[in-house]
């Protein structure tokens, strides 16, 4: 797959997003995988007690429903 096709993919899925806090945590990594530097360890601490604070809040999924998540999008990727 070529990476226009590969962006393309991607767009799709975000459109498809309803969740904020997932919305912004793909943008929070993208913006970060472009700066290529690495971050101050206050921001490291800010990024940190971000996340704490949102699994408090119980904006969190457990492991076993990421993974369950992730084969329903397979099968629908795979048409099953």
């Amino acid at each position: 797959m070529n990476i226009e096709l590969e962006q393309l993919e991607i767009v799709k899925i975000l459109l498809s997003v309803k969740d904020e806090v997932v919305l912004d945590k793909v943008k929070n990594l993208l913006l970060s995988s472009r700066k290529n530097e690495p971050i101050s360890i206050e921001q490291y601490n800010q990024e940190l007690n971000e996340s704490e604070g949102s699994y408090e809040r119980g904006q969190s999924i457990s492991h076993k429903e990421v993974k369950s998540r992730s084969a329903a999008w397979r099968n629908a990727k795979d048409g099953n």
